[in-house]
């Protein structure tokens, strides 16, 4: 049987906390895009104000230009 990813639910939303830290690091891995950080934070499954609201706080602390 060859090896298979465990699946994260996909879709499913987290607090915006946890994805916060998760972008954090992220972000911190290396130089990302404001497009690969749009598209890291809808597929955590943020959307709306709690996306915009974590891209801006991203931004604001240059965690990517």
């Amino acid at each position: 049987m060859p090896f298979q990813r465990k699946k994260t639910g996909a879709g499913k939303p987290i607090d915006p906390k946890t994805a916060q830290d998760r972008m954090e690091r992220f972000c911190a891995f290396r130089e990302r895009s404001p497009k690969e950080v749009r598209q890291k934070i809808a597929e955590l499954g943020l959307k709306g104000e709690e996306a915009d609201t974590l891209f801006d706080y991203l931004q604001e602390e240059r965690f990517f230009n």
